[in-house]
């Protein structure tokens, strides 16, 4: 499933948005601290998860992997 990263603009947590086809924005990741990086997965029905990394790149695949095991369990559909 791509994601599609944006930034978000004029935002000093230099957040990036995740967006796919089939789901619309389905997270985000921003930098808390220097080097440190919170991740939040937006469920279907509007709750979210925060999960905390030391990298960018780790938060952004908290996010990918949330979606995976979502649609592995049917709890969203393709």
């Amino acid at each position: 499933m791509p994601i599609k990263w944006t930034k978000t603009q004029g935002c000093t947590l230099k957040t990036e948005v995740g967006t796919t086809k089939d789901f619309g924005d389905v997270g985000y990741v921003y930098e808390y601290e220097n080097g440190y990086w919170t991740s939040v997965y937006i469920y279907e029905d509007g709750t979210e998860s925060d999960s905390y990394f030391t990298s960018k790149g780790k938060a952004k695949e908290s996010v990918v992997e949330e979606l995976i095991s979502e649609i592995d369990n049917g709890r969203v559909v393709a």
